[in-house]
């Protein structure tokens, strides 16, 4: 696949006081409602619950001998186990954020 080039301008007016504004040829049609980070997340935290779930469920069929697939099994389990790290770490980026805002003196 052969990456286009794309070609235009950007609208420029140049004002007398020497600086320049550019419009962007994109105007936003839709307003979009602000979300909370708090719900986004929950959301991934109901995400990574409902993987681990998933994969647990696989994991008791297979011992049990209803389910043969191996390597769905193998690919949930692991699939929660990256997800659940994901979550960590954010989480742990976040207490780091906090901390560092809380240091500050203002």
């Amino acid at each position: 696949m052969a990456l286009g080039r794309v070609s235009g301008e950007l609208p420029l007016s140049l004002p007398t006081g020497g600086q320049f504004k550019v419009e962007s040829p994109f105007k936003n049609t839709q307003e979009v409602a602000p979300i909370a980070f708090s719900d986004v997340f929950k959301n991934a935290l109901d995400k990574v619950h409902e993987s681990q779930e998933i994969a647990k469920n696989m994991k008791t069929e297979f011992a049990a001998g209803r389910l043969d697939d191996i390597h769905g099994m193998m690919i949930a389990n692991q699939q929660a186990g990256i997800e659940t790290r994901l979550l960590s770490n954010v989480r742990s980026k976040m207490l780091e954020a906090f901390q560092e805002l809380w240091r500050i003196n203002v």
